[in-house]
């Protein structure tokens, strides 16, 4: 229940993604982390705003403190090895790709 308000404002954040409202995700993301900033989903969600404005570089370091939070799930490898990819760096894209294959429940 405590953390409940940064949930709520985690899906808010989807949705304004989902609808390609890309200054409102960002904001969203941002104040999900302020309130529970070891949440490894909030930072999942900065990567993905990051992916769909084409800013790899950025994607890849929310996927990356995404991992440091939650070692042990594969999206955040998934999502961090596309970007890799979209930035012609396939030796780590393939990393990340193979563990995020391995960490699939």
């Amino acid at each position: 229940k405590k953390w409940a308000p940064a949930y709520k404002t985690f899906d808010e954040g989807l949705e304004a993604l989902k609808d390609k409202k890309y200054a409102q995700a960002h904001e969203l993301a941002n104040k999900a982390i302020s309130l529970f900033p070891n949440e490894g989903l909030f930072h999942q969600l900065r990567g993905a705003i990051y992916f769909q404005e084409k800013d790899y570089s950025k994607a890849i370091d929310a996927f990356t403190v995404s991992i440091a939070k939650n070692p042990d799930y594969f999206y955040p490898y998934q999502q961090r090895g596309y970007c890799y990819k979209k930035l012609r760096d396939f030796k780590n894209a393939k990393l990340d790709l193979d563990k995020s294959q391995k960490l699939l429940p």
